[in-house]
């Protein structure tokens, strides 16, 4: 609040300390405050009462920062999401962006007509073109993940063309991670590695017995192995596929017993 005090007029915090507000980027340094007005860039440090520490301010202008591209967090003026993924198009490497925006995403804090509206500006701008591929790539089914592994799920499955499974939806009592609906090939992540204790096993191995009843088949990766080996967890999906579709051609031969 105080670096956008002292940059004054409608300043907004921007860039990486923005997204350390929204909470999806940790940042430490300088931060950058972007105010609607031309000018050159200046700096300033800022210190004294209320302030924890002794930090360097950076103000830029923008020629066009509409108030649809400002709001608030915590009470401290700051850009919207949405526009600040394309600032932080143009100074974050493709990896650390993307990771920020799924973090954005299942956080739940994009919203879809303002990631549209920001998509087509900037033409012309440095990062233009990565934001509108980050538009252009988010799952639908990203907000729905419940954890960053399944996010990762869900990326492999878009990457190698899988299918689009629904997540988290219920089957019966429980709420499988991944549901190909169109062969009923139910896929799990995250196993017994990540939990804690016998009983926490037990409790999965119950969950999957009592799926598999529900389903053609059930399938299940470790963290390891969604994030070290996509091509393998890609490979499996799609052979487990083709066997469910093999057994709905059986079960739909005339005469065949269910």
């Amino acid at each position: 609040m105080a670096a956008t005090l002292a940059a004054g007029g409608d300043s907004v915090v921007a860039g990486s300390a923005a997204a350390d507000l929204w909470g999806f980027r940790d940042h430490k340094g300088a931060i950058e405050v972007v105010r609607p007005a031309g000018g050159k860039r200046r700096d300033f440090w800022l210190d004294g009462l209320g302030v924890a520490s002794r930090q360097r301010v950076v103000v830029r202008g923008s020629r066009y920062l509409p108030s649809a591209d400002r709001t608030r967090r915590h009470g401290i003026p700051v850009l919207n999401v949405a526009r600040l993924f394309l600032d932080l198009s143009a100074i974050l490497p493709e990896k650390a962006l993307w990771d920020a925006f799924k973090e954005a995403d299942m956080q739940g804090v994009l919203n879809e007509s303002d990631l549209l509206r920001c998509g087509q500006l900037g033409k012309g701008w440095k990062g233009a073109g990565k934001n509108r591929e980050l538009v252009r790539r988010r799952h639908p089914e990203m907000k729905d993940a419940r954890a960053y592994i399944e996010g990762l799920m869900l990326e492999i499955d878009r990457d190698f063309d899988l299918g689009g499974p629904v997540v988290n939806q219920p089957k019966g009592r429980y709420y499988p991670d991944f549901v190909y609906e169109d062969c009923g090939l139910l896929v799990e992540v995250d196993g017994a590695e990540s939990h804690s204790g016998r009983l926490a096993f037990y409790d999965d191995s119950y969950r999957e017995n009592e799926l598999r009843q529900q389903v053609r088949q059930v399938i299940r990766f470790s963290t390891e192995e969604i994030i070290q080996d996509r091509e393998r967890v890609a490979r499996i999906v799609r052979l487990e596929k083709e066997k469910c579709f093999k057994l709905m051609a059986l079960e739909a031969e005339p005469g065949r017993e269910s």
